[in-house]
C-alpha cells in the first residue's frame, strides 16, 4: 500500500490501494451496476459501523464511511458532521476521542492563539450558531461560510459535510435549535440554499437534514408528529423544497420521527412521491444515524444508504432479494444513487491533501458573527466602550466561554477566545477580583 505523507497540519492517511480516479470514472454507473454481485450491492447500501473496518481512505473523527469495492474501483467516501463547521478529530488517529472538561469544552483544543498549534493537528473553524447565521439575513454570509467549510473539508479529505440542518424552530426549548436557522421557512430555505451551493461549488457534498418534522429532541426517535397537510407544506416542508429546487443538495438525510404514524425514512409518500416525483430530486437519501428501521421498507422507499449499518443489515438485503420480498430493481435504484455520489466525490477524483486557510476562515467566522448582532438599545451612549474602560464580568462563561453546541455540531477548533480574553486583547482591563471568584 502506497502512502502519501501530508503536510504538518494534516492527518496522515493511507491512500487507496487502487487508482479510484482512473478506474471508477472510466465506467458509467449502469456498467458498474451490471458487474456487481448481489453481495456487493448490499454491502454498498450499508455504511460503516463507525470504526475503521479496514477501509483505505479514513478521516479520523468522521461520522461514517461508505464501503469500498476495490475489484470494481469503487472507493469509500467520508461523511463528517458539520452544521457549524467540519467535525473531525484534531489528532492523526481514528481511535482518539475528544474529551471534555467540566464546562463541556473539548480538552483537545489549544488555549493558545496559534492556529496550527504544534503543527501535527488538524483543526477546523467553528462558525457562529446557525441561528446567528440566519440573524444576518444575508445570503452572502451563508455563501461565505459555505466556501470556508468546503475549503477545510477538501483539505482534510471529507467528501460530504452533513449539513445544513433546517428543521423549523417550532418550540424555543428544542435542544438542537442552535443547529437550525429559524421559525421562518422562507428565511431558512433561502440562506440554506446559498450555503449548499457554496459548499458544492467547491466539490464537497452536503446533506440536507432532517427530512422532515424533526422539531424536538425529547423522544425524537419515536415521536409521532401530527401535522395538517397545509401546515406541513407551508411551514415544515417549505425550506426543504426551496433547497432541493434551488440548490440540489447531493444528499438528503431522513429524520427519526414519524408523521401521522409512519416513520419518515420508510415513507413512500415523502421519500418517493413528494421528494423525487413532485420536486424532481435525483440525489441520495440516507438514514439518520444508529436507529434501525425495517430494511426492506427503507430500500423500497429509496432511502438508499443505511448509516451506519452492520453485517446483519447486509444479510437482510441479500435474503430479502433471494426470498422475493425485495426486488433487484429497487436495490439497483439505491445502488445507483450511492454510486452517483461516489462518482462526484473528491476521493473518486483523486483527492490530494492541502492546507486549509484557517486564518482566513477565522476572520470569516468573526465577520458573520458581527453581522448577526443587533443593538436594540444603547442607553446613555454606553457603546462603543471608551478605550481603557474597566470592565466587570459576571459568570463562569465570561471567563471560559462555550463556543458552540455539543454533539454532532461540536467542532474541534484550534482555540477559543473567551469574553474576558477578547476584551483584554482589545485593551479593556478586567476586574481581577471578579475573575478569581
Amino acid at each position: 500500500m502506497t502512502k502519501r505523507f501530508l503536510s504538518a497540519v494534516l492527518l496522515t492517511l493511507a491512500v487507496c490501494p487502487f487508482n479510484a480516479a482512473e478506474i471508477f470514472t472510466g465506467y458509467d454507473i449502469d456498467a458498474i451496476v451490471a458487474k456487481m454481485s448481489l453481495e456487493q450491492k448490499a454491502r454498498l447500501l450499508v455504511g460503516s459501523e463507525g470504526k475503521n473496518d479496514g477501509l483505505s481512505h479514513i478521516v479520523p473523527g468522521a461520522a461514517g464511511w461508505t464501503y469500498e469495492i476495490p475489484a470494481l474501483g469503487i472507493p469509500s467516501i467520508n461523511l463528517a458532521d458539520g452544521p457549524v463547521g467540519v467535525r473531525i478529530n484534531p489528532v492523526p488517529s481514528h481511535d482518539v476521542k475528544t474529551e471534555y472538561d467540566s464546562q463541556g469544552l473539548p480538552m483537545t483544543s489549544s488555549s493558545s492563539s496559534n492556529i496550527q498549534d504544534d503543527g501535527s493537528r488538524s483543526f477546523c473553524t467553528c462558525f457562529p450558531s446557525t441561528t446567528a447565521l440566519a440573524a444576518t439575513w444575508d445570503v452572502n454570509a451563508a455563501a461565505l461560510q459555505g466556501k470556508c467549510m468546503a475549503d477545510e473539508a477538501k483539505a482534510y479529505g471529507v467528501d460530504i459535510v452533513l449539513a445544513p440542518g433546517i428543521n423549523i424552530m417550532r418550540n424555543p426549548l428544542c435542544g438542537r435549535n442552535f443547529e437550525y436557522f429559524s421559525e421562518d421557512p422562507m428565511l431558512t430555505g433561502k440562506l440554506a440554499a446559498h450555503l449548499i451551493r457554496a459548499i458544492q461549488k467547491n466539490e464537497i457534498g452536503t446533506s440536507l437534514k432532517h427530512f422532515v418534522a424533526n422539531n424536538q429532541q425529547t423522544g425524537k426517535k419515536v415521536n409521532d408528529a401530527r401535522i395538517t397537510q397545509r401546515a406541513l407544506r407551508e411551514i415544515y416542508l417549505k425550506g426543504f423544497e426551496i433547497c432541493v429546487k434551488e440548490a440540489d443538495p447531493w444528499t438528503v438525510m431522513g429524520s427519526y420521527n414519524k408523521i401521522a404514524g409512519q416513520f419518515t425514512q420508510t415513507s413512500m409518500e415523502l421519500m418517493q412521491r413528494l421528494l423525487r416525483d413532485e420536486w424532481g430530486y435525483n440525489g441520495l437519501v440516507l438514514t439518520d444515524w444508529t436507529v434501525r428501521r425495517p430494511t426492506v421498507d427503507l430500500i423500497n422507499a429509496r432511502c438508499s444508504l443505511i448509516m451506519p449499518g452492520d453485517e446483519e443489515i447486509v444479510n437482510e438485503i441479500i435474503e430479502a432479494v433471494n426470498n422475493g420480498k425485495l426486488s433487484m430493481e429497487a436495490v439497483d435504484a439505491c445502488v445507483k444513487d450511492v454510486l452517483g455520489i461516489v462518482a462526484k466525490s473528491i476521493t473518486a477524483k483523486g483527492w490530494q491533501a492541502s492546507r486549509p486557510n484557517l486564518e482566513y476562515n477565522a476572520e470569516a467566522s468573526r465577520k458573520i458573527a458581527t453581522e448577526a448582532m443587533v443593538l436594540l438599545k444603547n442607553e446613555k451612549q454606553s457603546l462603543p466602550l471608551k478605550q481603557g474602560a474597566k470592565i466587570a464580568l459576571f459568570g463562569i462563561t465570561a471567563y471560559k466561554s462555550i463556543a458552540g453546541g455539543t454533539g454532532s455540531s461540536n467542532v474541534n477548533k484550534p482555540y477559543i477566545t473567551d469574553i474576558s480574553t477578547g476584551l483584554e486583547n482589545a485593551g479593556y482591563p478586567i476586574n481581577s477580583r471578579l475573575a478569581e471568584i
